[in-house]
């Protein structure tokens, strides 16, 4: 997956209240803050398989996944 933001990037949030897919998502745990991109959502089932996204066995049209680095 190519990353979300660079070493050095800046970005402005703003709290939500409901996360949907694709969505860029900040949250602290005890070891650090981290950044990360929604995929999948609470009941799906995720795959990636042959360079492609699968959710609940539909596939995706997605710009975020590097099929370089796969």
């Amino acid at each position: 997956m190519e990353d979300t933001m660079a070493q050095g990037d800046m970005a402005l949030m703003e709290r939500l209240s409901s996360i949907k897919r694709f969505d860029v998502i900040v949250f602290n745990l005890p070891d650090g803050t981290y950044v990360k991109r929604v995929v999948g959502l609470p009941g799906e089932s995720v795959s990636y398989k042959d360079d492609k996204l699968y959710i609940d066995g539909k596939e995706m049209d997605e710009p975020f996944f590097s099929r370089e680095s796969a």
